[in-house]
């Protein structure tokens, strides 16, 4: 009796259904508007029959279009989102469950857009005494930073996000005013 226990245990603990379990990747990727986006799900270990789900910001990817593609295996499934744009960061999860648990994988995509001029600076010309207002703003991802400088004397100028206010201009405000954005994209 105690050698069929035995041999019943030995099989059932090579036989055992086991629950999924996700290779570890890295969290984030970041990549610049217009590349591919492509993410792994692949398993340690997890019996079939496996389910392979993934989601958008917990929003279930239903279907594939030309832009997302997902192929899926018995033991993997690959995600792809062709030319990227800012509407595509978000956190991307690979959901794998069988009939003994469920495992999950979230990945952060990152999308870094080029600036684009919102207001650019243009030239203007103003009354001695009066107040002038200069706007210049730049949309992008990562968030531009604004500045502005003026030529003559060089020095940069404390402004509020992108607006530059000089009261009552005088003949020493008669120079060049520069308004620069960035955002560590390149705008090529």
């Amino acid at each position: 009796m105690r050698a069929i226990l035995l041999v019943f245990t030995l099989f059932n603990l090579l036989y055992a259904r086991k629950p999924p379990k996700i290779i570890p990747l890295t969290n984030t990727q970041t990549l610049e508007e217009g590349f591919r986006f492509k993410s792994f799900c692949g398993l340690i270990q997890g019996s079939e029959p496996l389910q392979f789900e993934w989601f958008k910001d917990r929003n279930a990817i239903l279907f594939e279009t030309g832009k997302v593609n997902i192929e899926t295996t018995l033991q993997q499934s690959i995600i792809t989102v062709e030319k990227v744009t800012s509407k595509d960061t978000g956190n991307y999860t690979c959901v794998v469950t069988n009939d003994v648990g469920k495992d999950s994988f979230t990945l952060s995509l990152i999308v870094k857009v080029p600036l684009k001029w919102k207001y650019e600076p243009r030239s203007i010309t103003a009354v001695l005494g009066t107040d002038i207002v200069l706007e210049c703003d730049a949309i992008g991802y990562p968030q531009p930073n604004i500045k502005w400088f003026r030529n003559e004397p060089f020095e940069q100028l404390i402004t509020d996000q992108g607006v530059l206010k000089i009261e009552k201009i005088a003949l020493s405000n008669n120079t060049t005013y520069e308004c620069v954005a960035e955002n560590g994209v390149d705008n090529s």
